[in-house]
């Protein structure tokens, strides 16, 4: 044992020259080395420094490398849908104007099929798409720009209309609806709590048209209004608006005891037989 132990640490040294003569020979070509070999002392050859930072580092050359994602799909069918093409511009109305009297054309099923397969019964329901849009967020108080005679006079006639509104009237649950789209605090149960009712009913007109309803209707408010108490489970204001949007096109629009009293003349045009 005692013959091995010297050839042991003759070879523990001659490993130890080895190495430490390689780093010495890297060193050469290194900068000033500090760290030292832990079995003999000798000093060992350690990764240089980068270079220091110069302006010929083009940060715009450089690709990032991205970790690719987990389970990530091989084959995707990504589709990039082309930018609608603007719609072509509305020649301006200039006088003189050609008005007609305004008259009832609807009166059975093959007449409201005619209407909806015409021009104005595919534009209308986007005319109040877009009017339910534009009211997005904002309350009945919120500024408006100058409005010119004739629109200031009918919104009058339609603020006198409002005394007359009943769950029947479908329109302002959608108007009232966008009002509250994205509000912070209420929600669509809001509805069943009263003193929202009561202090922001005046602000924002669904809130005014369910007080309205629970004014004039006595009783549990899921007897007499199902499909008002069913709509206030839903989540969000966004999801009422399109829903009532929907339902007033398949419950208004498509039903002739409502459509009868439609009226057409030159801006809702009626499509004659051909």
């Amino acid at each position: 044992m005692t013959d091995a132990e010297p050839s042991s640490a003759t070879s523990a040294d001659s490993s130890c020259a080895a190495v430490c003569s390689t780093s010495a020979t890297a060193a050469e070509a290194s900068p000033p080395l500090s760290s030292v070999c832990s079995a003999c002392g000798g000093p060992t050859a350690s990764i240089s420094s980068p270079p220091p930072w110069t302006d010929a580092y083009n940060l715009l050359a450089c690709r990032p490398i991205r970790t690719p994602a987990i389970n990530a799909p091989t084959q995707t069918n990504t589709h990039h849908p082309r930018p609608r093409p603007p719609a072509p511009p509305r020649p301006p109305v200039t006088p003189p104007y050609h008005f007609e009297t305004p008259t009832k054309r609807i009166s059975s099923p093959d007449d409201i099929r005619r209407f909806h397969s015409s021009a104005a019964g595919r534009h209308f329901p986007g005319f109040v798409a877009a009017l339910s849009h534009s009211v997005r967020g904002r309350k009945i108080s919120d500024p408006v720009p100058p409005l010119p005679q004739t629109v200031t006079s009918l919104l009058s006639l339609l603020q006198a209309l409002t005394s007359w509104i009943d769950d029947y009237h479908f329109l302002p649950f959608i108007f009232g609806s966008a009002h509250l789209i994205d509000h912070k605090y209420m929600k669509p149960k809001s509805i069943h709590n009263q003193d929202i009712l009561d202090n922001f009913s005046h602000e924002y007109m669904y809130l005014a048209c369910v007080a309205f309803v629970k004014k004039v209707k006595k009783g549990v408010f899921a007897e007499h209004s199902p499909m008002l108490d069913d709509i206030s489970a839903v989540p969000t204001w966004s999801k009422v608006n399109s829903g009532m949007l929907k339902i007033y096109k398949a419950e208004v629009l498509e039903k002739v005891p409502i459509m009868q009293h439609f009226v057409f003349g030159s801006l809702i045009k009626w499509q004659a037989k051909r």
